[in-house]
């Protein structure tokens, strides 16, 4: 692990090469409302609310998945997303 200090003097943990940004956080945050006002939200239809690309918004969605935060129910086509932690 290491630390770098930014700009205000606090200390950010880096596991690695990849650190989880407030940027990050506030993406998560995002694609988390959009889950929770459509369930059957695509990751394109986020991506297009957000303004970012599809593939950013997959990888959010990958990293919560495999931390315990939401999980898919049914197929990819007419299934919908759960959130189980926050």
């Amino acid at each position: 692990m290491v630390f770098i200090e930014n700009r205000n003097e606090q200390r950010e943990s880096f596991k690695g090469s990849r650190a989880v940004s407030q940027n990050s956080l506030d993406k998560d945050q995002a694609i988390l409302n959009a889950m929770h006002q459509n369930s059957k939200v695509t990751a394109a239809e986020i991506a297009i609310q957000l303004g970012i690309s599809s593939r950013a918004v997959e990888k959010r969605i990958r990293a919560m998945r495999e931390n315990g935060i939401i999980r898919r129910i049914g197929p990819d086509k007419g299934g919908f997303w759960e959130i189980t932690n926050l």
